[in-house]
């Protein structure tokens, strides 16, 4: 189901000439080793083109001290197999450090060098996989893609709560499915010829509604409140289990 809710987005990004990814865009964050230092670098992608390059795409790079030393604007972006990004009508801007100037012997030389260039090529650590889970919506990612995403924001000390949950979700779904067959078992010792057959039909839907409503609000809350998410997914499917097996168990003994 995952791969084809990605081809209908992606149908529907090429019908449309693209798709923007919020008011803001979406934001990957990496680290990279540059001349020995490591640096900090946030992208941020405005849209996503109808034949699945990245467009607007912005490229801040900061040193060990958090000041930006390089910042990079292309109009259109590509990233292959090899974590290379292919970035096309560049304008590059670079800070250079006052120390660095003066050690040059070049004090006077303006603080910001710019470029122009038609196409240029930047390694990251971003891999092709992790860009694409930022720009898709969550709906979209298959349970080994969120495990993979969840774990990289994780790393790069960003919220990864949100994927984690789904995560989670996706993962207990066998789970569910158990806990909806649980909900199921005292509706075996009513009795169809005691009559109101129509008030228990309606009884069970109302029931699993509420299971399925339980489980999308304990997602948001579990979001709000921070809480685990392993807990925050299997909550409602605990709750329900013990309340069916609770009812089965009081049919059996009492009726």
């Amino acid at each position: 189901m995952p791969a084809s809710e990605r081809e209908v987005v992606r149908l529907k990004a090429e019908a449309r000439g693209g798709r923007q990814l919020g008011r803001t865009g979406a934001w990957l964050k990496d680290r990279r080793q540059e001349g020995g230092a490591e640096r900090a670098v946030s992208v941020n992608v405005q849209r996503l083109g109808g034949d699945g390059d990245l467009e607007d795409v912005r490229i801040f790079e900061f040193d060990g001290a958090g000041r930006l030393v390089e910042r990079i604007v292309a109009r259109r972006a590509s990233v292959d197999d090899d974590r290379v990004w292919t970035l096309f009508d560049v304008e590059r801007s670079l800070w250079p450090a006052a120390e660095q100037r003066v050690a040059t012997g070049d004090a006077d030389a303006p603080a910001v060098e710019t470029e122009r260039l038609a196409q240029w090529t930047w390694r990251s650590n971003l891999a092709a996989s992790v860009v694409a889970a930022a720009v898709q919506p969550v709906s979209t990612m298959s349970t080994a893609e969120l495990w993979r995403y969840a774990s990289h924001l994780a790393e790069q000390e960003q919220a990864a709560q949100r994927h984690a949950i789904q995560f989670w979700k996706k993962a207990l779904y066998p789970f569910a499915c158990l806990v909806m067959v649980a909900l199921a078992l005292p509706f075996a010792y009513l009795h169809a010829r005691a009559g109101g057959i129509s008030y228990k039909v309606f009884g069970g839907i109302m029931l699993g509604i509420a299971f399925v409503l339980l489980n999308n609000v304990a997602g948001h809350l579990g979001l709000l409140r921070d809480w685990t998410p392993w807990i925050a997914a299997a909550a409602p499917g605990a709750i329900f289990l013990l309340l069916s097996l609770g009812a089965f168990a009081w049919l059996v003994r009492y009726r």
